[in-house]
């Protein structure tokens, strides 16, 4: 059986390692290593859920958006992380779609 390489780009990949609760000390290293913030704890607001995930993926066109991670930080302000490998017609009017 071939061993198939699954990147860390990979939607499921990305939402499993960084929004699920128990790999919180993930999400904060990220946060601080890509902008800064000394953050000391984050509550996941949309943690990762398998059975979720798939429905979003089947029903996509029913269901309304959701960001990749979306992180409460201890101040208590919401840091939204979306991962983009590839150019999106949309991305901008989604994300401040996100803001709103």
């Amino acid at each position: 059986m071939r061993k198939r390489e699954i990147l860390p780009s990979n939607d499921l990949l990305f939402k499993k390692l960084f929004a699920s609760p128990k790999n919180r000390h993930i999400l904060i290293g990220f946060i601080h290593d890509m902008i800064g913030l000394n953050v000391v704890d984050v509550i996941i607001e949309n943690p990762y859920n398998i059975r979720t995930f798939k429905v979003t993926e089947d029903q996509q066109e029913f269901l309304e958006t959701e960001v990749d991670v979306l992180a409460r930080l201890d101040d208590g302000s919401l840091v939204t992380i979306e991962l983009q490998v590839r150019r999106e017609a949309h991305f901008i009017e989604r994300s401040l779609h996100y803001l709103s």
